[in-house]
């Protein structure tokens, strides 16, 4: 499924266990995860019907360091590449345990051509997205957020309805919990989320309900 969320924002769900990716239309054309090996026909068709090619995607960003998120990475080759520091050293390292690429059984690891720097902005003209640090389901997440069109783009670290797991490698349920206190803050109208649903409005409410319901 394909569905453009905003304009020049599309939401990329594919039927199998990738997760959502999101492509922005900016000044450059960038990606917002990838998705599993298997989703990479998926996104080569969506880029077609919208007219480009995978070489004109010149930035993939990610959420965080896990196979299900970077293993259609390949389909990139111009691309930057860009995760944070935390969890790109261990995709760099091929790290199997971490990464979790034996469950989804991956092989690929993508090279990564830098990390998210502190505070960053990332200009996408017209759109400027804001790198916001959310450990909690890995230490290296993050989520982007686009203050002018209140989007609110969060990996694993928030979904519609509930967050991402906790108990993994660098996992912690109180980093998780500050994270999602720090995302309550934010004026956000649409979460887009690295599994499952969108949700529009009620952003506030989503995060109050998840924390009074997994960290009571």
């Amino acid at each position: 499924m394909m569905e453009e969320v905003c304009k020049n924002v599309f939401f990329l769900q594919s039927a199998n266990e990738s997760c959502n990716s999101y492509l922005v239309l900016g000044r450059k054309l960038a990606l917002i995860d990838s998705g599993l090996s298997l989703n990479a026909g998926f996104l080569k068709n969506s880029l077609r019907q919208l007219g480009f090619k995978p070489e004109d995607v010149e930035l993939v960003l990610h959420t965080h360091g896990h196979a299900d998120h970077f293993s259609a990475d390949f389909l990139f080759p111009r691309a930057q590449i860009r995760m944070a520091e935390f969890d790109a050293l261990r995709v760099s390292l091929k790290d199997a345990m971490f990464t979790c690429s034996e469950t989804f059984g991956e092989t690929f690891f993508p090279k990564i051509s830098s990390f998210f720097q502190p505070g960053e902005v990332i200009s996408l003209l017209p759109f400027k997205l804001s790198v916001i640090p959310t450990p909690g389901h890995t230490e290296g997440s993050v989520c982007f957020f686009e203050k002018q069109k209140k989007l609110l783009f969060s990996g694993d670290t928030l979904f519609n309805g509930g967050v991402g797991r906790f108990d993994m490698i660098s996992g912690s349920a109180q980093r998780l919990r500050r994270s999602l206190e720090a995302l309550s803050k934010l004026d956000f109208e649409l979460l887009l989320p690295g599994h499952g649903a969108i949700l529009k409005g009620r952003g506030k409410e989503n995060i109050k309900n998840a924390v009074e319901t997994l960290f009571v």
